[in-house]
Parts: C-alpha cells; sequence; structure tokens
C-alpha cells in the first residue's frame, strides 16, 4: 500500500500518524492490507461476543407494533434493569437468536 494507508468506514488514514506504530508494524500492516482476506491467519484472535463490549454492536431498530401478554409487559417493566422495558425485551430475543442459531 503506497503511503501506508489503510481504509476504515470509507476513510483513509496515514499509519504515521497514528502513535506508537514503529516501521515495522508498519510493513507488516501493508503486507496484511495486500492479503486477501481468507489468506490471513486470525486463529490467534478470541471470538468478539457482542456481550463482551456493550455498545460494540449497534443494531438498526426497526419499529414494530406487537401485541404481548399483559402479565409479560408488567414483568418487563418491573424487572428492567437501568434500561427500559423494551430494551430488555429485544436483549432477551437477542440471547435467544444467538442460542438458536448455535
Amino acid at each position: 500500500m503506497n503511503g501506508h494507508r489503510w481504509m476504515s468506514n470509507g476513510n483513509s488514514m496515514s499509519f504515521k500518524a497514528l502513535p506508537g506504530i514503529s516501521r515495522m508494524e508498519v510493513i507488516q500492516i501493508d503486507g496484511l492490507a495486500e492479503l486477501p482476506d481468507d489468506r490471513i491467519d486470525t486463529t490467534d484472535i478470541p471470538e468478539a461476543s457482542l456481550n463482551a463490549r456493550p455498545g460494540l454492536y449497534r443494531a438498526r431498530k426497526t419499529p414494530v407494533t406487537l401485541r404481548l401478554d399483559a402479565d409479560v409487559v408488567e414483568w418487563f417493566k418491573a424487572h428492567a434493569r437501568d434500561r427500559g422495558y423494551q430494551t430488555e425485551i429485544n436483549s432477551v430475543l437477542r440471547r435467544y437468536v444467538a442460542e438458536a442459531q448455535g
């Protein structure tokens, strides 16, 4: 990569502008940038979990109209932690989907 640049969300950034990046690291990063994704060994990187760093993943929200049993809604309203009950329902549904997908 000419000029030691990488792309992140469509923005080009110079490695030289990043403090703590050595010349050797720039060379390694340039080499990785040239490789197709399937040729980069990522076996030493732990799997990312959506719960590992809250706020890391922000899904696009879709407004829906959903009829739920009154006692279920009341339970979520009473047990929602520091968040709203709808956020808590979404969290429960997200965990269910993750478990169902394996």
